[in-house]
């Protein structure tokens, strides 16, 4: 989806696009998100889980096509999300175990 974003928009339209999105996505939602995946994997709901990946991952390469924007402020942003998000350890160990683990989790 960001790939189609990223080549059809003008800068205008980007930079609007920008705003809209950065509006709602900040430290608590992706917070949020984190959470809910780690919800998920203890309860093994993978489909809930996978749901929730997903979702974090599109906001990590909304962060990634931020600090790739001209505009300063997305950049600072980008970079002051990412600092909080990676700040915690245990967002980092909890992604790092789960990234580890079978995409079927029936063999958990």
């Amino acid at each position: 989806m960001f790939s189609f974003v990223k080549t059809t928009l003008s800068l205008q339209s980007k930079a609007e696009y920008f705003e809209a999105v950065a509006a709602t996505l900040d430290r608590s939602s992706m917070v949020f998100v984190l959470r809910q995946i780690d919800k998920h994997f203890v309860e093994k709901n993978s489909a809930a889980l996978h749901i929730s990946v997903n979702s974090f991952k599109q906001m990590l390469m909304l962060v990634q096509l931020m600090m790739e924007c001209d505009n300063e402020d997305f950049q600072d942003v980008a970079r002051t999300l990412l600092g909080h998000l990676f700040y915690e350890k245990g967002h980092i160990d909890m992604l790092k175990l789960i990234s580890k683990q079978p995409l079927n989790m029936s063999r958990l």
